[in-house]
Parts: C-alpha cells; sequence; structure tokens
C-alpha cells in the first residue's frame, strides 16, 4: 500500500528505509515485492534481512508513529517498546552481516535507522547504544566506545529511555561511585517494568544488584525490600507472557 507515511514506497528514489544509503528501488524494493506475493525469492539472506528490517520500519510508520501522534503516550509506550526492540534486534542481525565492513560504515548504518523514525521513544538512545556496543565488541575501539558513553556522566537519567545503554554504560564504567552505579541500576529497573517485552532475568539480576549496592552504603532494610518486590514482579512477568523458566 502506497501511503505518505512511507514516502520510499511512492517515490522509490527515495533512501531504502534500511539503512543502506542506496535508492529503495536499487536496494530492498524488489525482495519486499516477492515477499508480498509469497513468490520464491532469490536473493542472499543478507538482502532478506535488509528487506526485514524495512518492511518492519514501513509497519511502524504506517501504525505506530501516526497513534504516538494522536494518542497519549501512555496509551501506546508498550506497543512503541515492542516496535524498538524488534528494530534493534534486526537491525543487529543487519550490521551482523556487515561485520567486514570499516567501522565507519557499520555506523552510519546505526545513525540512518532514524531517518524516517522521527518520533519512537527510545530510538536515539538504542542507536547510541548500538554504536557504542560494536566499538567495544566487535571493533576493539575502547576510545571511541568511551566518547560515545562519557557524557552518560553528566546526563539526566529519566530523560534516558533504552535500558541497554544503561546495562552498557554500568558494565563500562564500573568504577564509577556506588551511589552513582545505584542510581544507574534503579533507572534500569524503572525501564525493565515499564517495559511490555519480558525481560525477567534482567529484572531479578539488576534487582539483585540494587540491594548489593544498597547493602554497600549501609541500607540493610533496601536490601529486603529489592529482593521482595523483585521476585514478586519476576513471577508476575513469567506469568504474564506464558514463558516457562527453570527456576530451580
Amino acid at each position: 500500500m502506497m501511503s505518505a507515511r512511507s514516502p520510499w514506497l511512492k517515490e522509490p528514489y527515495l533512501n531504502c528505509p534500511c539503512g543502506s544509503g542506496f535508492p529503495f528501488r536499487r536496494c530492498c524494493q524488489s525482495v519486499l515485492q516477492s515477499l508480498d506475493r509469497s513468490t520464491n525469492i532469490k536473493t542472499t539472506t543478507a538482502s532478506l534481512r535488509r528487506a526485514e528490517l524495512s518492511r518492519y520500519i514501513g509497519w511502524v510508520c504506517e501504525h505506530t508513529q501516526p497513534m504516538l501522534e494522536t494518542r497519549r503516550r501512555s496509551d501506546v509506550i508498550h506497543i512503541a517498546n515492542v516496535d524498538l526492540h524488534a528494530i534493534v534486534s534486526l537491525a543487529e542481525r543487519v550490521a551482523f552481516d556487515m561485520r567486514a565492513a570499516p567501522t565507519s560504515e557499520v555506523l552510519v548504518f546505526f545513525s540512518r535507522l532514524s531517518q524516517y523514525l522521527y518520533c519512537l521513544p527510545g530510538l536515539s538512545d538504542a542507536i547510541l547504544s548500538l554504536k557504542a556496543a560494536w566499538l567495544w565488541m566487535h571493533a576493539n575501539d575502547e576510545n571511541g566506545c568511551v566518547k560515545l558513553l562519557e557524557p552518560l556522566h553528566v546526563r539526566e537519567l529519566s530523560t534516558i529511555e533504552y535500558a541497554p545503554l544503561l546495562e552498557l554504560y554500568l558494565d563500562y564504567f564500573n568504577n564509577n561511585s556506588v551511589i552513582r552505579q545505584l542510581k544507574v541500576v534503579e533507572r534500569i529497573l524503572e525501564l525493565h517494568n515499564a517495559d511490555f517485552i519480558p525481560a525477567s532475568a534482567n529484572l531479578l539480576h539488576y534487582a539483585i544488584l540494587k540491594g548489593i549496592l544498597s547493602l554497600m552504603i549501609g541500607d540493610h532494610a533496601v536490601l529486603v525490600e529489592t529482593l521482595a518486590i523483585a521476585t514478586k514482579s519476576y513471577l508476575k512477568k513469567v506469568e504474564d507472557s506464558d514463558e516457562i523458566y527453570d527456576l530451580k
């Protein structure tokens, strides 16, 4: 369906939403047309993954972003979170296919994810997280990772909307003061508790970490309270998601 919300469908000379930098007609158009027709697709796995990313971004442009524009944010934030996690997952798969490319090309690819997604909450933080993680874990560029993450030292934590970014920050700057680490962990827990995507293991992990950090500053009561709340929340998320976890 052609729509002004997905302009590349009507004007295929525009940049492809997959982030390749090529016009849509020279990138994902033919693969997506084959997918829509359920015909045999003669293409590479990498091209198929890019097309899947393009298609999902199109769905967000057609459905989620209009809801974010016309409804209260609290009414659609769960849907937006699902979309954000999906886009990050698809982008990571595309980046993996680009692992032999120069690091600069991968970073530009991550930046292009926002070219049509102008109001998806947490997207800019997710892109920052993708870039920092790539520099640290794939490019072995610790200095580049530090430059991206250092501004978080002075950023108001309540403005950060993507938990994995804070998790990466916490892992990298593990020499921060206990108080600072505790505040970061508390924000991570806030985001996980508000997230529709089940992240029960992470929730329990950071709840325990909060208890340990609280104990380090002499707050024994918080340790007991945090573990009780975390366990209850963990079990509820498991129940709500119909997922089976081995708790033994």
